[in-house]
């Protein structure tokens, strides 16, 4: 009989961690930040900041959020009636680094500096 050895991680990395499963505890204040996000999207509003202190979830909120989206796992209720069935999104997903952004996005899409 072979077993499977799950690793326990308190942290999310949103690249890493993109299909992780996990089971999400929405909070009211969560389930908020998520439904203002679709609803500033659907007005036209196509830029969210989320800012937070170190540990508070804001990259489990992320990666819930695009799952909840994708369909994948649906972490927040409510959700086909804030965007419609056939609504798509795409996610890129970027990490702060120490390098410029231009530089950064530039290797990330795989295009010449120059081209920003």
């Amino acid at each position: 009989m072979s077993t499977t050895t799950i690793k326990f991680s308190p942290s999310i990395n949103i690249l890493r961690d993109s299909d992780y499963s996990f089971n999400y505890i929405a909070t009211p204040n969560a389930t908020k930040v998520f439904d203002r996000i679709l609803s500033d999207a659907l007005a036209g509003s196509k830029c969210n900041l989320i800012i937070g202190a170190y540990g508070t979830g804001k990259s489990s909120f992320l990666l819930a959020f695009k799952q909840t989206l994708e369909g994948s796992k649906i972490h927040f209720s409510g959700k086909d009636k804030l965007i419609g069935a056939t609504a798509k999104y795409e996610f890129i997903q970027l990490i702060g680094d120490n390098k410029s952004l231009s530089e950064h996005c530039a290797k990330m899409f795989d295009v010449k500096k120059s081209d920003f």
